[in-house]
């Protein structure tokens, strides 16, 4: 547990020996759930659309029967339950058939339409389940009490800057990293998967118009 904190132990230590000066450096330990995984599990609102989540990506990588089915009813019910969740979910789905062509752009090499084909096929029942949230949305703008909270989301614009990822991350990063490189040679749909949600949660943390270290 402590070295899945990364050096959040040793920030709170300096603080305590040298004082104010060290405060900066404490604003990712502010909140137990910004950087830990152990602290997102134990935010209550969190843990369903997470295993929603994962349920869904489960039933795309084992074909399950009823796949297309099970991938157009969770990303909205995840949407209704956690705004945020939801918005990582269609945005790794976006992702999944861009990955093959993004990964053989930065490799040089052929782009890979056929891969690139049957995962737009495995995601388009998820990407076409928006048509439900962007209807939900389209006629909860009509309230002013909606627009006013949904505008609020967008006051939210911090950025964590890469040096936050030692502090927050700690020697986790070292097996990430090995990790990152064993799934970058493998041609897969859960090497797209895990590509897809990776980028997708990096993207959405550090963006300048609805960021936030929670889709870490």
């Amino acid at each position: 547990f402590a070295l899945a904190g990364g050096l959040g132990w040793l920030v709170t230590l300096l603080r305590a020996l040298i004082g104010p000066i060290i405060d900066p450096l404490l604003y990712p330990f502010d909140y137990f759930w910004n950087w830990s995984t152990f602290g997102t599990i134990a935010v209550p609102n969190w843990i369903w659309p997470a295993l929603l989540m994962l349920l869904a990506f489960q039933a795309i990588l084992a074909r399950m029967r009823g796949r297309d089915l099970v991938t157009f009813l969770l990303p909205p019910t995840i949407w209704f339950m956690h705004g945020y969740s939801g918005l990582a979910s269609y945005a790794i789905l976006a992702l999944l058939p861009l990955m093959p062509l993004i990964r053989a752009a930065f490799q040089l090499t052929p782009l890979p339409w056929d891969r690139a084909l049957t995962n737009f096929r495995v995601a388009l029942p998820g990407l076409l389940s928006f048509g439900l949230v962007a209807a939900h949305l389209l006629l909860a703008r009509s309230d002013g009490v909606f627009r006013a909270i949904s505008a609020n989301g967008f006051l939210w614009t911090d950025n964590f800057s890469l040096w936050w990822y030692p502090l927050g991350y700690g020697v986790l990063l070292l097996p990430a990293w090995w990790g990152l490189k064993e799934i970058c040679s493998e041609q897969s749909l859960p090497a797209d998967l895990l590509l897809s949600w990776a980028v997708a949660a990096f993207a959405l943390s550090i963006n300048h118009f609805f960021a936030g270290v929670k889709f870490q």
